[in-house]
This record gives structure tokens, sequence and C-alpha cells, in this order.
């Protein structure tokens, strides 16, 4: 019987390294590409996964959606609807101005070629058109405008028609405020944002499945929508790419609800602590915001509510003594928030039930 010995080559210990080796590296490369797709795709698939970017890799923007089965190859518009809304103007969300004005400046000159083919009016046009103006001024000047609308007091009556849509702040309203629970409508989901409030599907269906708000208002007419809207996002894109999205969403709801009044919400101010500590939740970045969504209301049939009110300090704060993390209420400030929607209401005559009797209709005794 031979004895067989194995001879040692230099090489060997490098082969079985070599092998050893490529796996580090490989988890290394899917890592860099996930980062590199999560940014990419920051503000279509993974816009709902809000980070502070300062303290959180993008990296976890990927795994936190696939615990939503969103994976990297996802279509945006299973996320976000048809229009694939935010970022439908390329990576950072910009639109195509210098287009636009292009388009802008070309149909004015042809608008002026069209009045200098036109030739000149006659003397006797000109008098005529002269003539008929003085006639429309006179009538304007007879007509007496509509007093403005203002706020009033009203009872829980009032809300009896009034459905509300927004975040988690709006979903506590729900949940601490019986008094409106027992009578309103509630479409309200935690993260919720402006870009992503019709587009969310949430609402159970009677039949099983889930609706949109979209879907849910089309299957009642309201009389009054309060939208609250604003602290999830907020890092995204400039004050005015949220105010064009918050029109989008105001002309939405207009078109589904076209006899209701909508009250913007305005966005609720953080803690004083939180605010310094906090780059994204600056209370001066939410006060630019707020701006920007009161510039929405028309004061006819749009009205804008300051919800900052009855739970600010004196320095413009949310009260400390009213939430816990420095963002999220408490219980305890739902009730402050009810009682400055009964002093805040708009009532049209003959159309909104306040719960309060008109004097003027009490039969005597």
């Amino acid at each position: 019987m031979s004895n067989q010995h194995y001879t040692y080559k230099p090489g060997d210990r490098h082969k079985k390294k070599s092998k050893n080796s490529i796996l580090l590296p490989a988890i290394t490369v899917c890592a860099l590409v996930l980062e590199l797709i999560a940014g990419v795709r920051r503000h279509t698939i993974y816009e709902p996964y809000r980070i502070d970017l300062y303290q959180v890799p993008l990296l976890s923007l990927v795994f936190d959606a696939m615990q939503e089965n969103i994976y990297p190859w996802t279509d945006t518009a299973e996320v976000l609807g048809e229009d694939g809304a935010p970022g439908n103007g390329g990576l950072f969300g910009l639109l195509g101005d210098g287009e636009t004005e292009a388009a802008d400046a070309s149909e004015t000159e042809d608008a002026e070629t069209a009045d200098a083919a036109d030739g000149t009016e006659t003397e006797t046009e000109v008098a005529a058109v002269e003539t008929e103006s003085e006639v429309l001024q006179e009538t304007e000047e007879t007509v007496v405008p509509d007093e403005p609308l203002t706020f009033t007091t009203v009872t829980d009556v009032y809300f009896e028609d009034a459905v509300f849509l927004g975040d988690s702040r709006m979903e506590g309203l729900s949940l601490y405020c019986k008094d409106l629970d027992e009578i309103a409508t509630f479409y309200a989901k935690p993260s919720l944002s402006v870009y992503t409030l019709l587009k969310k599907a949430f609402i159970p269906k009677d039949g099983g499945g889930k609706m949109t708000i979209p879907e849910a208002l089309s299957l009642r007419q309201y009389g009054k929508v309060y939208i609250m809207v604003g602290i999830n996002g907020i890092d995204v894109g400039t004050t005015d790419y949220y105010k064009d999205h918050y029109k989008e969403v105001i002309d939405e709801i207009r078109g589904l609800q076209p006899d209701a009044l909508i009250y913007i919400c305005s966005i609720m101010h953080v803690t004083k602590h939180k605010s310094q500590s906090d780059r994204i939740f600056a209370n001066s970045k939410i006060d630019a915001m707020n701006t920007a969504a009161s510039e929405l209301a028309d004061g006819e049939t749009i009205f804008y509510l300051d919800m900052n009110e009855p739970v600010d300090d004196e320095e413009g704060n949310l009260r400390s003594d009213l939430t816990g993390d420095g963002v999220h209420l408490k219980g305890s400030a739902y009730e402050p928030w009810h009682q400055y929607l009964l002093t805040h209401a708009i009532v049209r005559p003959g159309i909104d039930i306040t719960g309060i009797p008109d004097p003027d209709n009490i039969p005597d005794e």
C-alpha cells in the first residue's frame, strides 16, 4: 500500500481567500445600488417615507418601503396615482418655466400682429364702444355688492354635513373629540401629505377592499370640507411647490363637491425646542407654508382657519403641555381645537344649519 502525500502549493491559500472575499464587495455594491435608487426615486415611490437625510441614510427608505410591499422596481403609479406626483417635473420636481415663458411670448407677438392686421377702427365704432362702456359703468355703480361672509358661532349641529380630511392630527380630532366624531365624517390617516391625500386608498369599502378620498367624496355631497395636511412632506420641494399641489387638491375636491364650503386648516406649529433643534420642522418654515396656503382662500367658498390660535403659547410656538414629542398633540389639545371650530364657522343664509335659533323666527308666546 503506497502512501499518498499532499504537496502544498503557494497559490492554494490565495485561491481560498479570493473565494471568501467575494461576498463582502458584492454586498457593498448592492447597498450602493439601493442607495442610488432611493436617491433617484425619493420624490416618487419613496415620497411618503419622509426622513432626515442628516441623520438617517437613504438606504433606510428602501427597507421601510419593502415593509409595505413597495420595491425599487415598483411602478410610480401604484404608489402615487396615475399622474405620478409629486416629482412630475423630473428628479427634483422642476417645471419647464423657460419653455412656458417662450410660448407665452410667442402668443403675445402673434396677438400683436393680428391686431395690427385688423386695421384701425372707424370713429363711429369707437364712439359706440365708448357709449356702451359708459352705460356698463353706470350699471355697475348701481349694483349693491353682497356683504362679505364672516365667522360666526355655531353648535355641533353645524357639522352634520361636514367631512374632515387630513393626517394624524386630524385623526386625533376624531379620536379625542367624540362630539364631532359622532356627528361628522372623518377620512384621516397618519403620514398623509398634500401630495398623497387624494391618492392613498385607505377607506374601507362596504363590499371589502379600500378606496381613496375622491372615491368616497363621489358617493355623497357634503356642506363643508375641512382639510389639514402639511406637516408630513414638509421637506419636499419649495413653498410654491407646496402651494401648487395644495391648489390641485382643492380643485379636485371642488369638482367632487361643487356646493361645499372648503376650510383650509393651517399647519400647527411645533414646540420652541423642536423648532430650534430640528431644521426640518422650523416654525418659520411652517409659517411660510401657511401663508402660501392662506392665499388659496377666496373669502366666498374657500376659507382659511389659523389652527395655531387655540394651541400656541405667547411666543407663537406649540404649547409644550399639549404635546409629548413636540409635534403630535395630546388628547387635551383637541377640545380647544373643537371650540375654535365652533366659533369660526361660515353660515350661508338659508343653506347652513347652525343649531342656534334665529331670534327673528322665534314665535311669540
